[in-house]
Protein backbone atom coordinates (compact mmCIF):
# COMPACT_ATOMS: atom_id res chain seq x y z
CA UNK A 1 0.00 0.00 0.00
CA UNK A 2 1.24 3.43 -0.86
CA UNK A 3 -0.32 6.03 1.39
CA UNK A 4 2.24 8.77 1.81
CA UNK A 5 3.34 11.10 -0.98
CA UNK A 6 6.92 10.89 0.27
CA UNK A 7 7.29 7.28 -0.85
CA UNK A 8 6.46 8.07 -4.49
CA UNK A 9 10.04 9.03 -5.29
CA UNK A 10 11.15 5.51 -4.35
CA UNK A 11 8.81 3.91 -6.85
CA UNK A 12 9.35 3.28 -10.56
CA UNK A 13 7.41 5.58 -12.88
CA UNK A 14 5.05 2.82 -14.05
CA UNK A 15 4.01 2.15 -10.43
CA UNK A 16 3.43 5.89 -9.89
CA UNK A 17 1.28 5.86 -13.05
CA UNK A 18 -0.74 2.96 -11.60
CA UNK A 19 -1.28 4.92 -8.38
CA UNK A 20 -2.44 7.99 -10.30
CA UNK A 21 -4.74 5.96 -12.58
CA UNK A 22 -6.33 4.26 -9.58
CA UNK A 23 -6.75 7.51 -7.66
CA UNK A 24 -8.09 9.54 -10.59
CA UNK A 25 -10.43 6.91 -12.08
CA UNK A 26 -13.93 7.48 -10.66
CA UNK A 27 -15.79 4.39 -9.49
CA UNK A 28 -19.14 6.09 -9.02
CA UNK A 29 -21.15 9.00 -10.37
CA UNK A 30 -22.23 9.93 -6.83
CA UNK A 31 -20.10 12.75 -5.44
CA UNK A 32 -20.44 11.67 -1.81
CA UNK A 33 -19.21 8.12 -2.46
CA UNK A 34 -16.30 9.48 -4.52
CA UNK A 35 -15.37 11.80 -1.66
CA UNK A 36 -15.32 8.84 0.73
CA UNK A 37 -13.25 6.83 -1.77
CA UNK A 38 -10.74 9.69 -2.06
CA UNK A 39 -10.58 9.89 1.74
CA UNK A 40 -9.92 6.12 1.98
CA UNK A 41 -7.18 6.34 -0.66
CA UNK A 42 -5.52 9.18 1.24
CA UNK A 43 -5.71 7.54 4.65
CA UNK A 44 -5.32 3.84 3.79
CA UNK A 45 -3.18 4.17 0.68
CA UNK A 46 -3.44 2.95 -2.88
CA UNK A 47 -2.81 -0.76 -3.37
CA UNK A 48 0.03 -1.14 -5.88
CA UNK A 49 2.85 -3.60 -6.50
CA UNK A 50 6.16 -2.40 -7.79
CA UNK A 51 8.95 -4.75 -8.63
CA UNK A 52 12.69 -4.40 -8.85
CA UNK A 53 14.55 -5.29 -12.04
CA UNK A 54 14.93 -8.88 -10.82
CA UNK A 55 11.13 -9.17 -10.37
CA UNK A 56 11.10 -9.06 -6.57
CA UNK A 57 8.64 -6.79 -4.80
CA UNK A 58 10.41 -3.78 -3.28
CA UNK A 59 7.82 -3.00 -0.62
CA UNK A 60 10.13 -3.80 2.32
CA UNK A 61 13.08 -1.81 0.96
CA UNK A 62 10.85 1.10 -0.04
CA UNK A 63 9.19 1.23 3.36
CA UNK A 64 12.55 1.04 5.17
CA UNK A 65 13.98 3.83 2.99
CA UNK A 66 10.91 5.98 3.61
CA UNK A 67 11.07 5.49 7.39
CA UNK A 68 14.83 6.17 7.46
CA UNK A 69 14.11 9.45 5.68
CA UNK A 70 12.26 10.63 8.79
CA UNK A 71 15.25 10.15 11.09
CA UNK A 72 16.53 12.25 12.91
CA UNK A 73 13.25 14.17 12.53
CA UNK A 74 12.38 17.62 11.30
CA UNK A 75 14.71 20.52 12.16
CA UNK A 76 11.99 22.20 14.22
CA UNK A 77 11.12 18.91 15.98
CA UNK A 78 14.26 16.75 16.24
CA UNK A 79 14.16 13.14 17.38
CA UNK A 80 14.57 12.85 21.15
CA UNK A 81 13.59 10.29 23.76
CA UNK A 82 10.54 12.41 24.68
CA UNK A 83 9.48 13.10 21.07
CA UNK A 84 10.75 10.25 18.88
CA UNK A 85 10.68 10.50 15.09
CA UNK A 86 8.48 8.26 12.95
CA UNK A 87 11.27 5.73 12.38
CA UNK A 88 12.02 5.37 16.10
CA UNK A 89 8.32 4.98 16.93
CA UNK A 90 7.97 2.33 14.20
CA UNK A 91 10.96 0.38 15.54
CA UNK A 92 9.58 0.43 19.09
CA UNK A 93 6.10 -0.67 18.02
CA UNK A 94 7.52 -3.35 15.70
CA UNK A 95 9.42 -4.92 18.60
CA UNK A 96 6.26 -4.88 20.72
CA UNK A 97 4.17 -6.38 17.90
CA UNK A 98 6.70 -9.18 17.40
CA UNK A 99 6.68 -9.99 21.13
CA UNK A 100 2.88 -9.97 21.33
CA UNK A 101 2.57 -12.13 18.23
CA UNK A 102 5.02 -14.67 19.67
CA UNK A 103 2.87 -14.97 22.82
CA UNK A 104 -0.43 -15.28 20.92
CA UNK A 105 0.60 -17.38 17.91
CA UNK A 106 -1.84 -20.31 18.44
CA UNK A 107 -4.87 -18.00 18.50
CA UNK A 108 -6.96 -17.66 15.33
CA UNK A 109 -6.73 -13.87 15.54
CA UNK A 110 -2.93 -14.04 15.56
CA UNK A 111 -2.88 -16.36 12.56
CA UNK A 112 -5.09 -13.90 10.67
CA UNK A 113 -2.43 -11.17 10.93
CA UNK A 114 0.61 -13.40 10.36
CA UNK A 115 1.54 -11.78 7.01
CA UNK A 116 1.22 -8.27 8.44
CA UNK A 117 3.50 -9.12 11.36
CA UNK A 118 5.98 -10.74 8.96
CA UNK A 119 6.05 -7.57 6.83
CA UNK A 120 6.54 -5.32 9.88
CA UNK A 121 9.33 -7.60 11.12
CA UNK A 122 11.00 -7.62 7.69
CA UNK A 123 11.01 -3.81 7.61
CA UNK A 124 12.33 -3.65 11.20
CA UNK A 125 15.10 -6.15 10.43
CA UNK A 126 16.03 -4.26 7.26
CA UNK A 127 16.34 -0.97 9.15
CA UNK A 128 18.35 -2.64 11.94
CA UNK A 129 20.72 -4.14 9.35
CA UNK A 130 21.18 -0.78 7.59
CA UNK A 131 21.83 0.99 10.90
CA UNK A 132 24.32 -1.68 12.01
CA UNK A 133 26.18 -1.38 8.72
CA UNK A 134 26.37 2.42 8.93
CA UNK A 135 27.45 2.27 12.59
CA UNK A 136 30.39 0.05 11.66
CA UNK A 137 31.45 2.19 8.70
CA UNK A 138 34.42 4.43 9.53
CA UNK A 139 33.57 8.11 9.58
CA UNK A 140 36.94 9.20 8.24
CA UNK A 141 39.87 7.55 6.56
CA UNK A 142 43.07 7.08 8.53
CA UNK A 143 45.91 9.26 7.35
CA UNK A 144 48.64 7.41 5.53
CA UNK A 145 52.23 8.27 6.38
Amino acid sequence: MVGMPGILFLMPLDAVDDVLKTALRPESQVAESENWRAYRLLTEGVPVDFRASDGSIRAVAGTADWLLGYHPGLPELPCTKETPCLKCRFMAHARRARSLFAMCVPADEALAIREDVAFIEAVRASIAKIEARTARAPTSRPKST
